[in-house]
């Protein structure tokens, strides 16, 4: 029984590393400075609702925009349930134009987007406030499979997009 369990988590963990690299082969032909605009732009212009920053919980989104033949983004919808509001702080979104280099061709581009708040949030009973790696990857993993099952062409940025929110110095 222990063999089995030992084949099934070196199973999990092969299938871990092949779906990351299936998924950096669309994402590598994009332009590394343009992926790099991108999620400067994401940082700079998302704004938390003030609702949710002294929430603990794993604040995430997996965002999946829409763009036009040009390259720029007329729709946004999420591919999982991000928080009640931290979505709608996603506007800014629409009208942001990704270069004409990056090979969108009309495929989705996806990316994956959290809030680290932990050092302003406020914890709550019952609330829980970490979260063990495998526990995010599989989550995470879980979701990309299924959108790169669904459009092997999406476009998927790489890495994640943090936004960290820290006490206001005195």
């Amino acid at each position: 029984m222990e063999h089995h369990v030992t084949l099934k988590k070196v199973g999990l963990k092969f299938v871990i590393i092949l779906i990351l690299i299936i998924l950096y082969i669309p994402s590598n032909a994009q332009s590394t400075r343009d992926i790099n605009n991108f999620s400067k732009f994401v940082i700079k212009n998302y704004n938390l609702p003030d609702t949710l920053k002294n929430d603990c919980e794993w604040m995430y989104a997996i965002v999946k925009v829409k763009t036009d033949t040009h390259n720029k983004i007329i729709k946004y919808d999420f591919v999982n349930k991000p928080p009640l509001g931290m979505g709608r702080a996603f506007d800014f979104l629409i009208g942001y134009q990704f270069s004409q280099k990056m090979k969108i061709k009309g495929h989705p581009v996806v990316f994956y987007f959290s809030i680290d708040n932990s050092e302003i949030c406020i914890p709550k009973e019952g609330e829980k406030r970490f979260y063990a790696p495998n526990q995010a990857v599989e989550t995470i993993m879980a979701i990309y499979y299924k959108i790169y099952k669904d459009d092997p062409q999406t476009v998927i940025i790489p890495g994640l997009i943090i936004k960290a929110f820290y006490p206001r110095q005195q």
